[in-house]
């Protein structure tokens, strides 16, 4: 499957977002796009957001990944998203916040654009259902 599709590395910041946790993550389960994994990153959450997430590595292992900072718990966005990045296994990488979520076609509608551009690093802004969305071409 990797060599037909390149695998799209979503990362999900979370902090106190349990009332929108399991849609956000139901929206990318429903991705026509097949190849993709969610990397739940908390953020020091104190609801039950960090369970919830858990709860959904657990029954998708080989998809999904739930992370926290080391050391302090709360560290902010920017932060929390580099925890995600840093941890990517991806071709390409996407942002989903986890009060969000994804149209089931958003991956299979990106992925050729990105893949068509002969830039690296190619940042990706789509206004798509009044979401702005990120997605980015990973070099090596």
């Amino acid at each position: 499957m990797r060599a037909s599709y390149p695998l799209v590395s979503i990362v999900m910041p979370c902090l106190d977002a349990a009332s929108f946790l399991t849609e956000a993550v139901e929206s990318v389960l429903r991705q026509t796009y097949p190849a993709w994994e969610l990397l739940v990153v908390d953020d020091g959450s104190t609801d039950n957001s960090f369970a919830i997430a858990r709860d959904y590595a657990y029954r998708e292992p080989e998809r999904i990944r739930v992370l926290r900072h080391e050391g302090a718990p709360h560290q902010g966005q920017a932060a929390t998203r580099n925890v995600g990045i840093s941890a990517a296994q991806g071709d390409l990488l996407a942002f989903l916040d986890a009060d969000d979520v994804y149209l089931p076609d958003k991956l299979a509608r990106q992925v050729p654009i990105a893949q068509a551009s002969q830039v690296c690093c190619a940042l990706w802004l789509c206004l798509y259902a009044y979401t702005i969305v990120l997605m980015f071409y990973v070099c090596y």
